[in-house]
């Protein structure tokens, strides 16, 4: 199956289903005009927890494993 991923906005992290969070390589994130977002993360589990919360809006992930790549959009909402 394909891999996914889903934006907690609770605990700011990705969770990832059918990847392996601790062998990936690279991660980028990338803003809706494609400027790279400066992120840091660390990984526990199935989740990579991001280290600074992203503004509301729409986003573009790209992770690569060591022989998988996954590319995603993901929503983050505003905070109540």
């Amino acid at each position: 199956t394909n891999p996914k991923l889903l934006y907690c906005n609770a605990d700011n992290s990705l969770i990832v289903s059918n990847f392996n969070p601790n062998e990936i390589k690279n991660f980028f994130i990338y803003n809706s005009v494609g400027e790279k977002m400066p992120v840091s993360y660390r990984v526990n589990r199935n989740k990579i927890f991001l280290n600074d919360k992203l503004p509301a809006g729409l986003y573009f992930a790209n992770l690569i494993e060591n022989n998988k790549q996954l590319n995603c959009k993901m929503l983050v909402f505003p905070e109540r």
